[in-house]
């Protein structure tokens, strides 16, 4: 008699965490996030219309990203590089990069641990933003409104 009466003790403590626990699945304020959703998109086009195109370069030492932006991003001061990571969020940053005498775009960087990242860079003021993998291991790679 004791199995069976585990099984109905198990079963009851199960359906309790299923009504009770929260699964994560469907947002509270799903409709705030599916405007933020549009909003992207509609950087991103923004992106795709100026033709902007961006070159990330990691410096050799590792503590330094610089960022050459080509296209119709012109203007602009500043920009912000996001690196998110593919399974550690904690890893997660935003880096403010400040323009170069150059034009590029340069700041600190403190990339810990090894894996694809992903990589935003946008520019409020303007309105566009760029998104795409950063390839693990790789030094240098680019970004299009395409990617």
């Amino acid at each position: 008699m004791a199995g069976p009466a585990l099984v109905i003790v198990a079963g009851i403590a199960t359906a309790f965490l299923a009504v009770m626990g929260d699964d994560g699945l469907v947002a509270g304020d799903y409709y705030r996030q599916g405007l933020s959703i549009n909003r992207t998109l509609g950087r991103e086009e923004r992106a795709r219309v100026l033709g902007v195109k961006a070159v990330v370069q990691l410096a050799a030492s590792g503590d330094r990203v610089r960022v050459a932006i080509g296209g119709g991003a012109s203007g602009t001061a500043s920009i912000r590089l996001s690196l998110v990571h593919a399974t550690r969020a904690g890893q997660d940053q935003s880096i403010l990069l400040v323009a170069m005498p150059d034009g590029s775009f340069e700041g600190r960087l403190r990339l810990v641990g090894s894996g694809p990242w992903r990589a935003i860079l946008d520019d409020e003021r303007s309105g566009w933003r760029l998104s795409g993998e950063w390839p693990a291991g790789r030094e240098r790679f680019e970004l299009s409104a395409a990617s």
